[in-house]
């Protein structure tokens, strides 16, 4: 680890990670965790963001594996890795700060209603604007590992956003070849302020894979291997690592449409 990290340092086909300062004064302080392997070739950028929400766990463990299992001597282009977005949320997890909704203890804000931030606001404000400004608008495609909140479990399944002409193509093209078994339209996120539509809105590809159940205190293998396999699928369909596309058994593509059963306590 390397503290005071600067990510656009990592030479060519070499590896680093660190902390990248946020927030530091006296009324917070806040570094976010940032890996970067850099291909010994070029080629395009894929940042991959976790623990947005930080109970999704299994996207936090997929993050740490894929940092670890990509050679940079064996990719083109860059790979960017964000293992926990929100670290003050998974430092302060506890039932008295909203721990189902992963809202901040420092302000009380849910960051994904927050993007593209800003840097004068309250710290989840300011952390929104840094992955934004910093790992966002400098890759070519994004991708953000979630799944499993402490209050719900779901399909195993891929979002992306219709109605950005070029963009939504791209991103539907990333969430059927990414691998897991559905894919599905979110209209939820088709706004601003989540990630993933700001992100398309700055013309950069974006989906989210859910992947995770919610009643499991830790990261499942199956849940976790669906988040690594579909980004080393992404990978080598952007031609960054070597091998072929491992589609998956069956895929559908389904419906907003939802319903929700609660389970008794």
């Amino acid at each position: 680890c390397i503290c005071s990290f600067d990510p656009t340092a990592v030479r060519p086909g070499e590896k680093a990670w660190g902390y990248v300062k946020v927030v530091d004064n006296l009324a917070a302080k806040i570094d976010m965790p940032v890996m970067v392997v850099n291909g010994i070739s070029d080629g395009p950028t894929l940042a991959v963001t976790a623990g947005l929400f930080p109970l999704e766990n299994c996207g936090i463990e997929a993050a740490g594996r894929i940092y670890a299992q990509v050679d940079p001597q064996q990719l083109s282009g860059k790979l960017v890795v964000v293992p926990v977005v929100n670290m003050p949320v998974l430092q302060f997890r506890t039932p008295m700060f909203a721990l189902a909704k992963s809202l901040s203890p420092l302000d009380g804000k849910d960051i994904n209603e927050l993007f593209p931030g800003s840097p004068n606001g309250t710290v989840s404000d300011v952390l929104a604007h840094k992955l934004f400004s910093d790992v966002i608008l400098g890759s070519d495609f994004h991708v953000d590992l979630r799944g499993g909140e402490v209050s719900e479990s779901h399909l195993m399944h891929t979002i992306y956003l219709e109605g950005l002409g070029n963009m939504t193509t791209k991103a539907k093209e990333m969430a059927a070849v990414f691998g897991l078994q559905y894919v599905i339209f979110e209209p939820e996120y088709a706004r601003p302020g989540p990630l993933i539509y700001e992100a398309m809105s700055h013309g950069i590809p974006s989906i989210v894979s859910e992947s995770g159940l919610g009643f499991n205190p830790q990261p499942g293998e199956k849940e976790v291997r669906g988040h690594v396999d579909g980004v080393m699928n992404l990978l080598k369909s952007f031609g960054m690592l070597p091998g072929v596309v491992v589609p998956p058994d069956y895929q559908h593509f389904l419906l907003p449409d939802r319903i929700e059963l609660l389970a008794p306590a």
